[in-house]
């Protein structure tokens, strides 16, 4: 069954290539910010990846409830629990 979408849809790149858990591909997990950095939090760390960069990942280790990346500074917001 094919639907008609306002938008094309295509698979760039597997997240679970990276070793990432597909677990933790859920809202409030994982955030994006333009069409560079794709978070996501993990029980330890936020797993940071650059998608400019050949979807080069970054892992930083913290404990917080959410994440949230600022485009023009490279910053991480964090939740605490």
């Amino acid at each position: 069954m094919q639907q008609n979408l306002p938008f094309n849809f295509n698979e760039v790149f597997k997240l679970t290539n990276l070793g990432l858990n597909p677990e933790l591909f859920k809202f409030g997990q994982v955030t994006f910010e333009s069409q560079k950095y794709i978070c996501i939090k993990d029980a330890a760390d936020c797993a940071i990846i650059d998608t400019t960069k050949n979807f080069a990942l970054e892992r930083k280790p913290m404990k917080a409830e959410g994440i949230l990346m600022h485009r023009s500074q490279n910053i991480i917001a964090l939740r605490a629990s």
